[in-house]
C-alpha cells in the first residue's frame, strides 16, 4: 500500500535526498499523465531525488514513500520505489497541476487519470472517498464498451532503457449509468504481432461509473520492460482487449 502527500509545505527534499536523472521511461509516464489529464509541462523542468536506503520519509509528520515538492518543482521517491510506475505517476500528476492546487482533486486523481495513478488512503479521501463498485449496477456485456491502446512513447527502441515501454489498455462505458463487466480469467490483455502478448487479472468484475464520471473509463498500464528485447525491429501491430473485445490496433514502430 502507497502513503502518499500531495505538496509539501516545506521548502525542499528531506535531508540526505541524492539528485538522480530519470531513464527513458520516465518520459513514457509523463506523456502517459499528460494525455490523462489533458495538461502539458516541460518534463525537464522536474528535478528528481531518491532518498538512499529508506524506501519511505517523514514528512509533515506522516510516512511517505514519494513527495512533491512545489516551490522548486522537485519530486522526492523513497529507495526502491523509483520503478513503481502507479506512484512515480501520481507524482508527475501533482507536478502538471497548478501550484496552488489542494490535495487531490477527485477530476484527475480518480476521474481522467483514475488507474493511471495510484490513489488510496489519504488521496482518496482528499478526493470525496473511493469510486462506488455497486453489485447493484447493471450487468453488461464486455462488447458493449469501447475498447483501445494508448502507445506512449511510439516509436520505441529495444536498446533504450533495456527496451522497456508503456502500454496501456482503456474500455470506456458510453451508457448513462453506472454498469459492471463480468469477465472470466484475464481482464485486460494485449497482443503484438501475431502472437506475442500479455494477460492481467485484476478482477472478476470491472465496475464503470456513468459516462462522464468518475471511474467511466477503467484503464490498465502495461509497464513492460524486457519484452522488445525478443522481438525484432519493425513495425507491428498491437491490439488490446478487454476480455475478448479487442481494439482497433494500433501500429508500432521498434527499432534498434
Amino acid at each position: 500500500m502507497w502513503v502518499l502527500v500531495a505538496c509539501a509545505d516545506v521548502v525542499g527534499p528531506p535531508s540526505g535526498a541524492v539528485r538522480f536523472t530519470p531513464s527513458v521511461r520516465y518520459r513514457g509516464w509523463w506523456a502517459l499523465v499528460e494525455a490523462c489529464s489533458g495538461r502539458r509541462a516541460d518534463f525537464d523542468a522536474v528535478h528528481w531525488y531518491v532518498l538512499p536506503n529508506e524506501a519511505s520519509f517523514q514528512l509533515e509528520g506522516q510516512t511517505v514513500n514519494g513527495a512533491f515538492f512545489p516551490a522548486g518543482n522537485e519530486i522526492v521517491l523513497g529507495d526502491g520505489e523509483q520503478l513503481d510506475g502507479l506512484l512515480v505517476r501520481h507524482e508527475m500528476l501533482h507536478a502538471l497541476l497548478p501550484r496552488n492546487t489542494p490535495g487531490h482533486p477527485r477530476e484527475y486523481f480518480l476521474g481522467r487519470c483514475g488507474d493511471v495513478v495510484v490513489c488510496e488512503g489519504q488521496c482518496q479521501s482528499d478526493a470525496g472517498g473511493p469510486i462506488a463498485t455497486s453489485g447493484d449496477s447493471r450487468v453488461v456485456a464486455p462488447s458493449t464498451l469501447t475498447v483501445s491502446t494508448i502507445l506512449a512513447p511510439n516509436p520505441v527502441s529495444v536498446g533504450t532503457d533495456s527496451g522497456w515501454f508503456p502500454l496501456t489498455v482503456t474500455a470506456t462505458n458510453s451508457a448513462p449509468e453506472a454498469v459492471q463487466v463480468m469477465v472470466a480469467g484475464s481482464s485486460f490483455a494485449y497482443i503484438i504481432g501475431d502472437s506475442l502478448g500479455h494477460q492481467s487479472v485484476i478482477d472478476s468484475v470491472v465496475y464503470f461509473a456513468p459516462a462522464g464520471q468518475a471511474g467511466a473509463t477503467r484503464r490498465f498500464v502495461f509497464d513492460e520492460r524486457p519484452i522488445l528485447s525478443r522481438i525484432a525491429p519493425g513495425d507491428y501491430e498491437v491490439t488490446g482487449k478487454l476480455s475478448a473485445v479487442e481494439s482497433p490496433p494500433t501500429l508500432l514502430h521498434i527499432s534498434r
